[in-house]
């Protein structure tokens, strides 16, 4: 298993801009939403009920979207400028240190079976690395 429990880590965070996409056509349940994925990614990908599931509980938790009598699942939010902000990037410093930490986990598989590819980009790996470091040290921001 992946170190932070994600196999495919790019597929978990798009899954959150693919639910909210798929809501913004009208409310839909797991199964409909699951359907709407698979054909909208021309059958590419199916998001198995243990991955939607649990990004559906998040979203709601989170406020973006709201669970009807129904069943079904809708928007909790407007479909203008503040969808696509809380739908492109993570919606607080925990979420988007895990996206980093799936990032650098990505990179050392990546590293680890193609590592040319990764050569490509160590000056930038560095130069991420040294702005994280900065982050780290507390006088720097606190």
């Amino acid at each position: 298993m992946h170190p932070h429990g994600r196999r495919d880590g790019w597929r978990v965070k798009g899954l959150r801009w693919w639910i909210m996409s798929a809501l913004s056509e009208g409310p839909k349940n797991g199964a409909e939403i699951s359907s709407w994925i698979e054909m909208r990614s021309e059958g590419f990908w199916r998001p198995s009920p243990g991955s939607l599931y649990p990004m559906l509980a998040q979203l709601t938790t989170e406020g973006i979207i709201k669970r009807c009598e129904d069943g079904k699942y809708r928007l909790a939010v407007g479909i203008g400028p503040s969808f696509w902000r809380v739908a492109s990037g993570p919606v607080s410093i925990d979420v988007a240190v895990n996206e980093v930490e799936s990032y650098v986990s990505y990179i050392e598989d990546v590293a680890k079976v193609e590592p040319e590819k990764v050569r490509a980009y160590l000056d930038r790996i560095k130069k991420v690395a040294d702005r994280l470091e900065k982050l780290s040290a507390p006088q720097r921001y606190f």
